[in-house]
């Protein structure tokens, strides 16, 4: 009795061990089912084998990051099978990678308004509000990418920067499907979804690296102030010189 009992604990520590070795194998697709319930016309479009109707900029930039959350994945199924040295070898190509995706993310961060201004389909004042969301995605984005970069032979801090840099850009698609003034608290519970997720996978082993992904959210909660200033003309003449400034001719 007493031996079925011990190896009944010891199968539920195996499992809890390997759950916890799977926790990015698990939150980084729910971060892709964020992105996807989000955008999801956009991606309904393509299972009908329709090209949605938009600039041929936000194609790259979907593909971009669509790919940027497959190599994630990838990387961390590596780490999953302990193939320590596939992971370092596809690394230094996902650093180019997410360089790529920070260069593109600036130009669409201020071309996608400026588009949507000249198409008539925004007014300045809404383009001028719009620009403080995106501008803020890419300020977001790059300083736990290069964090991420900064700590890459501390894996402690890496892999935990890389996974907040990829919540970082689920905020446009976090906002689609919770207003993000009307409802913050609601918004920030879901954008931070996927790292209170992560830490509680990391409870099974320790609590000791919940400062880093508290830290990462006390920052991401910051940045979301901006939400507030969209409209105020603190930053509205900011926005409007910047739109000008790239429709002048």
């Amino acid at each position: 009795m007493a031996s079925g009992s011990s190896q009944s604990i010891l199968q539920q520590q195996a499992w809890t061990q390997k759950l916890h070795r799977m926790r990015f194998l698990l939150v980084i697709p729910y971060i892709a089912a964020i992105v996807v319930a989000g955008f999801n016309p956009y991606f309904v479009s393509l299972t009908h084998f329709a090209i949605p109707d938009v600039h041929w900029l936000i194609h790259i930039h979907a593909v971009i990051y669509v790919g940027w959350l497959i190599l994630l994945f990838e990387q961390a199924r590596r780490i999953y099978k302990k193939d320590m040295k596939g992971h370092l070898k596809l690394g230094e190509a996902g650093i180019k990678y997410g360089f790529a995706v920070l260069a593109l993310g600036i130009i669409v961060a201020f071309a996608g308004p400026v588009i949507r201004f000249q198409n008539h389909d925004m007014t300045l004042d809404q383009a001028a509000g719009f620009l403080i969301f995106t501008i803020g995605d890419m300020i977001l984005f790059g300083t736990l990418f290069f964090a991420a970069i900064k700590f890459r032979r501390q894996p402690h801090l890496h892999k935990r920067f890389m996974l907040m840099a990829a919540v970082a850009l689920a905020f446009a698609a976090c906002a689609r499907l919770m207003p993000a003034t009307e409802t913050p608290g609601q918004f920030l519970l879901l954008w931070f979804s996927p790292l209170i997720l992560t830490m509680a996978f990391d409870t099974i082993k320790s609590v000791r690296h919940h400062s880093i992904y508290l830290g990462g959210m006390a920052f991401m909660a910051l940045m979301y102030g901006r939400v507030f200033f969209k409209g105020s003309e603190l930053w509205l003449p900011i926005g409007r010189g910047i739109i000008r400034f790239f429709t002048a001719t």
